[in-house]
């Protein structure tokens, strides 16, 4: 199971009295969960356990909740932590 984070930002120019001006926007985070060689998108709590099997999301579940991790506000740490967790459940829980 791996996660990816890829950030963007968009490209913006404005013109006025004839100059023109550029800028960016803030940079936005997309996260990528893939698991069994398929991508799935996510933003929150509820969405990045969509991104496993029903056996196996109780046990995710349980473990967002005993360290209250908010996936939107996660930081790198937290989100390493979660995966290494996740990456060693047994196999006769999943």
């Amino acid at each position: 199971i791996t996660c990816v984070y890829f950030w963007k930002k968009t490209y913006l120019t404005e013109q006025k009295d004839g100059e023109i001006h550029y800028s960016f926007s803030s940079p936005v985070r997309e996260a990528v969960c893939i698991y069994e060689g398929k991508p799935r998108s996510f933003k929150n709590n509820g969405t990045f356990l969509k991104c496993f099997p029903k056996e196996l999301r109780g046990t995710v579940k349980s473990q967002l909740k005993s360290r209250q991790i908010r996936i939107r506000k996660a930081s790198d740490l937290e989100m390493q932590m979660l995966m290494k967790f996740i990456n060693e459940i047994p196999d006769y829980e999943k």
